[in-house]
């Protein structure tokens, strides 16, 4: 799933919005006792200048619904 935030609505208005997902903030569960399998990240400097956020589910079936409560982190930028 791929995220950007293109605008905000202020008291029924809406304005434009630059931002830019901060990848620097991310959490994964620590697994109990035994250690995480690595995570490959990728480019961080890909990741670090994109305003867009890629989010990937996996073992997920083509009709997946993703439910509410993810959270994400994101820096606003000058317009």
């Amino acid at each position: 799933m791929k995220v950007r935030l293109e605008t905000v609505q202020v008291a029924g208005v809406f304005y434009p919005l630059k931002a830019r997902y901060d990848a620097s903030l991310s959490r994964f569960p620590k697994a109990a006792g035994v250690l995480a399998p690595r995570i490959e990240m990728g480019d961080l400097g890909t990741i670090e200048d994109s305003e867009d956020a890629d989010f990937e589910f996996f073992d997920s079936n083509p009709n997946q619904i993703v439910t509410s409560g993810l959270e994400s982190n994101w820096l606003t930028l000058a317009p």
